[in-house]
């Protein structure tokens, strides 16, 4: 069984991925098998120092917290995105320091989009993340 592969990004009407250079200096399609995971990625860029996460792999659940208040309104209140599941390219795990990160070295084809109009109420729906 093959498992869903997502990629969260703030343009919309995307059919290719296309490989981007991040913190990790290499040129990659960044994506998550979590959709919780890719979902943080929707809002504005924020760091370890703005919030506390960690995934329970018994129960796949999500611990994210603020660290500081009303960091979490300001990343993700009002904020639009799209999800695009994505064919799997050759996707690779634990080529980055993110725990939940997968990546691969080639442009990757979208299967489905889905619009989101605001990521802070979408991500308080998810079951997965415990607030």
């Amino acid at each position: 069984m093959s498992r869903k592969i997502y990629h969260v990004s703030k343009t919309h009407g995307l059919s290719i991925i296309e490989l981007h250079i991040c913190s990790h200096d290499k040129a990659y399609v960044y994506a998550s098998y979590h959709l919780e995971t890719a979902l943080l990625f929707g809002g504005e860029l924020w760091t370890d120092w703005d919030f506390i996460y960690k995934r329970n792999y018994e129960t796949g659940e999500l611990t994210f917290s603020e660290a500081y208040p009303n960091i979490f309104q300001k990343s993700f209140k009002g904020k639009t995105c799209s999800i695009y599941e994505l064919e799997d390219s050759g996707f690779l795990e634990g080529q980055t320091n993110m725990w939940d990160e997968i990546v691969s070295q080639k442009p990757t084809k979208v299967i489905r989009e889905i619009k989101i109009d605001d990521l802070a109420n979408e991500i308080r729906q998810l079951e997965k993340i415990i607030r």
